[in-house]
């Protein structure tokens, strides 16, 4: 077996910097989290032979990777790291 990674997936790769979570999209990911659920639920009023599953799917997977992502962030709400210097804000 090769050497392990610090990361344990593609997605750890991506979502730190320097090994400090960038939280100053917290509010941006909520939001596109909350536009993701409305789309959905217009789909699901739609009767079972009218549903696209496909986009249902795509829906689902995108809104629980930003979950995911929102989890790992914890309080974004109240703190925003800088991405640059990594200095914390409270907002």
């Amino acid at each position: 077996m090769g050497a392990r990674s610090r990361f344990e997936s593609e997605w750890d790769k991506q979502t730190y910097t320097g090994g400090k979570l960038i939280t100053s999209f917290y509010g941006v990911f909520d939001g596109k989290l909350a536009k993701l659920k409305e789309k959905l639920k217009e789909e699901l009023k739609l009767s079972k032979d009218k549903r696209d599953r496909k986009f249902i799917r795509e829906v689902l997977k995108e809104a629980r990777s930003l979950k995911h992502t929102l989890k790992k962030i914890g309080g974004g709400k109240n703190k925003i790291c800088c991405p640059k210097c990594d200095h914390e804000f409270v907002a």
